[in-house]
């Protein structure tokens, strides 16, 4: 075959002859735009991530030394709140976490509030599989922080110890008329609640966190109850049920749980007075089991906060079911 060449552009004919024989190659597009990778998404430092203690931790003030937490040991913590971005979730309730204990003593008269704990906190899981440094106050830098633990009705909660707030603390009303010495714990119990500080920005790409939210768990369409009883001395209770979802028997230190659908529902345990509960789907709601001195059960709504602390040493029952629970007492 024979190429020909046209006067003119060499260029141009050689163009068109390698077109005719297919050996020419697509020109460039021309303003093509480029596409750029979107911007990570940043979790700001000092975001709050909200977080219990998965293991107790005994000082020396309540404990043997064979008993009391040694120096040097992770502390077991996960996370109680989502913390979210752009209404995505960055870092997931439940999600693992940790501190350091750094030190362990004996507190004396001049140092009761504090548990004789004092601890570095170290990370916390994202939800793409990273971890993210924590520190224990809103400002400053990471550091080692001696502990005060404080009950009350909204649960344990856990937080660096104040030399400022122990200086006014004597004098001041907290202190006087809400027997705030009277709240103060020595150790740490299992749910207790702390709450730590992101130790600088947290860069998440996009499409892995889009990618993360895949892996979530399918919300609930239907309510979650707990049903708990703390330690007492009372026998088992009566048929726990809410309308005509029979939650359980519990004895003491025990928790039932069940799924209950949107509504109002009335909740009672065998024949004690009902306690109204309203229902809304992907929620979880906290109902203390007591024995009143009127020889009557009685249950009543709690804080999620408190129903989750009170709750976190008590043992999980499963679901309830009452062809089981018949055959167990009548094996025959």
């Amino acid at each position: 075959m024979r190429i020909k060449f046209w006067r003119g552009s060499g260029l141009t004919a050689v163009i068109l002859v390698l077109a005719s024989l297919g050996l020419a190659a697509e020109p460039a597009a021309q303003g093509a735009p480029s596409i750029k990778p979107a911007a990570p998404l940043i979790l700001p430092d000092g975001t709050a991530v909200h977080l219990r203690f998965a293991q107790p931790v005994f000082g020396l003030s309540v404990a043997s030394r064979d008993i009391a937490i040694k120096k040097g040991t992770n502390v077991r913590m996960v996370v109680a709140e989502d913390v979210r971005i752009h209404d995505k979730i960055a870092i997931a309730k439940g999600a693992p976490a940790q501190v350091t204990v750094t030190g362990v003593w004996r507190p004396d008269n001049k140092d009761i509030r504090i548990a004789g704990v004092s601890v570095r906190l170290d990370w916390v899981t994202l939800i793409t599989g990273g971890r993210a440094a924590l520190r224990p106050r809103l400002k400053g830098k990471a550091s080692s922080v001696d502990l005060e633990v404080l009950g009350s009705k909204g649960g344990i909660d856990v937080r660096p110890f104040s030399l400022s707030r122990e200086l006014v603390g004597p004098f001041s009303f907290d202190l006087l008329f809400s027997s705030r010495l009277y709240r103060q714990k020595a150790w740490i119990p299992t749910g207790a609640r702390m709450i730590a500080f992101l130790d600088g920005d947290v860069q998440l790409q996009p499409d892995e966190l889009e990618s993360a939210q895949k892996d979530l768990p399918i919300p609930n369409q239907n309510g979650v109850l707990y049903v708990f009883r703390t330690k007492d001395h009372d026998g088992p209770s009566p048929l726990v049920r809410c309308d005509q979802v029979e939650v359980g028997i519990l004895r003491s230190r025990q928790t039932a749980v069940a799924e209950i659908p949107p509504g109002t529902h009335l909740c009672n345990a065998g024949t004690s007075p009902a306690t109204q509960l309203v229902v809304e789907g992907s929620v979880e709601y906290y109902v203390r089991l007591t024995h009143s001195s009127t020889s009557d059960w009685v249950l009543k709504v709690v804080e999620p906060e408190e129903g989750e602390d009170r709750s976190a040493e008590t043992e999980l029952l499963p679901p309830w079911n009452a062809v089981d629970h018949h055959a167990s007492l009548n094996p025959n």
